[in-house]
């Protein structure tokens, strides 16, 4: 084999040898080496070509990425995400073995990401979530926190700018306020003065990603280090109602890890060859690795501009869309439709009358076993839903006394008005719990999407239950009638 490989070998030289050139002015020169290399130029023009090759606003590769901005992205000066830490003091309530009452304070303390956006004067505001800058009021079954127990209420607050979660030494820390907060978008935006310039890149469209398109993540793994993230999008336009979110996210296949919460998604701008902000990462599915949920840019504009805070209760007093009520309605016209619905721990049924007229009637702790409501909100539909006429007390099976809305005094008609359009909200919750179906063999997802609904329910339980509570207690305040 190798005689016959060195034969054919000869044979070949031969064959090339006659169309050689001789001539040393057209050999490539040792020394001329570097003139056939590709220039810097030719590699960015290279660059520019490959920009052609985007399909959609956003690179699926990093090729296209400006060279300066690759080298930005690696010097120090590109450390404009933070690391903050909030420090929570909550105040447990608690009888001592002797029964006299006494209290202790616990502190909980939380690190996260936050990105400056916005720069006034000397005040720099940041972007961060919800769930990083603001801890709940009170802790219970649904506002859980690691080491502090049921029922300890919030008496102290504060975020600051820290190295890392390991730095101790004070006189460093940087405090910020709390501007605002968005709950449903799990976002909050910081101020404070820091000698810091907003992040060096536009605002992005997050409804133009498209799956496969890479994004670059910037924060603190853990709370240790500011580090670089790498990924890529696997999913768009995910509805995220976990909980009380309500927003879009996209999904991410990067490896993030807590500590991340609160930073910045940038996606590749195929035109410009330059990071646009697309997103904010703020959760993970905990069953799976490398699957991160980051809100989409889209929904956090009018957030950002306003920086006014957007709380779930001021949304819940504004009634249903006519959209909503028509679904609603549908869904009682149907004799195979169960009626009974729970608002905190109370049990009421709903009955839908050929007027249109709309009776709630609340049961009380013995129902089913005791059947007689113990009181009933009506609704007319004289201006259309929303609006309460009357309110029937149940004072035996055949003696009730109606309550017309002109003897309501004001602030019991507000009180009941809130009352009643967050019942209908809870109707709606339900509603849409009872009409998930399973997508083909989508199992798995069936039952994702019936926990989120009822975890929203069960979210809410407490708070109706107070505000139930508050409504009757007064409600037996109001004059009786002779």
């Amino acid at each position: 084999m190798r005689v016959r490989f060195n034969f054919l070998f000869i044979i070949l030289l031969l064959l090339i040898y006659p169309h050689c050139k001789t001539d040393r002015n057209e050999a490539t020169d040792v020394n001329h080496l570097s003139d056939a290399l590709p220039t810097r130029a030719d590699t960015e023009k290279r660059g520019i070509d490959s920009q052609k090759e985007c399909t959609g606003r956003y690179s699926d590769t990093f090729d296209v990425l400006k060279n300066e901005i690759k080298e930005f992205e690696k010097s120090q000066n590109s450390s404009y995400s933070v690391c903050i830490r909030n420090t929570t003091t909550y105040e447990q309530i608690y009888y001592s073995d002797d029964g006299k009452i006494n209290k202790r304070l616990i502190k909980y303390v939380i690190h996260g990401t936050a990105f400056p956006i916005e720069k006034r004067g000397e005040i720099v505001y940041f972007l961060t979530n919800e769930h990083v800058a603001n801890q709940p009021l009170v802790t219970s079954e649904n506002n859980r926190l690691e080491g502090v127990p049921f029922g300890a209420k919030k008496i102290k607050e504060v975020i600051k700018i820290v190295q890392n979660e390991n730095d101790q030494f004070e006189k460093n820390f940087i405090e910020l306020k709390v501007s605002a907060i968005a709950p449903e978008l799990d976002a909050a935006i910081l101020e404070g003065k820091v000698k810091l310039e907003p992040i060096p890149y536009k605002i992005g469209s997050s409804s133009d990603l498209k799956t496969g398109n890479v994004v670059m993540i910037k924060g603190f793994p853990l709370g240790i280090f500011n580090a670089s993230n790498t990924g890529k999008v696997i999913n768009v336009n995910v509805e995220d109602n976990d909980g009380e979110w309500r927003h879009i996210d996209f999904i991410i296949d990067a490896q993030l890890n807590t500590g991340q919460s609160g930073s910045p998604v940038f996606a590749v701008n195929c035109s410009t060859g330059e990071y646009e902000l697309v997103g904010l990462y703020h959760a993970f599915y905990s069953e799976g690795k490398g699957l991160n949920l980051a809100v989409g840019i889209d929904d956090l504009l009018d957030f950002i501009k306003g920086k006014k805070s957007i709380i779930p209760s001021q949304k819940e007093v504004s009634f249903l869309s006519n959209s909503e009520q028509f679904r609603i309605i549908s869904y009682l016209l149907d004799p195979k439709n169960l009626k009974l619905f729970q608002y905190g721990d109370s049990i009421f049924s709903v009955n839908l009358s050929k007027d249109r007229t709309i009776t709630i009637e609340f049961f009380t702790d013995r129902f089913p076993t005791y059947a007689i409501p113990s009181f009933a909100i009506v609704d007319r539909h004289i201006k259309g839903y929303g609006d309460v006429d009357e309110i029937v007390v149940y004072h035996s099976q055949n003696q009730k006394e109606t309550i017309f809305n002109w003897e309501f005094p004001e602030e019991f008609k507000r009180l009941l008005g809130e009352l009643y359009k967050d019942i209908w909200l809870q109707i709606k919750r339900t509603v849409d719990y009872r009409n998930i179906v399973p997508i083909g063999n989508e199992n798995e997802d069936y039952n994702k999407r019936m926990q989120s609904r009822y975890n929203e329910i069960k979210k809410v339980h407490d708070r109706q239950a107070q505000k139930l509570e508050q409504f009757i207690f007064e409600f037996e305040k109001l004059p009786q009638k002779k």
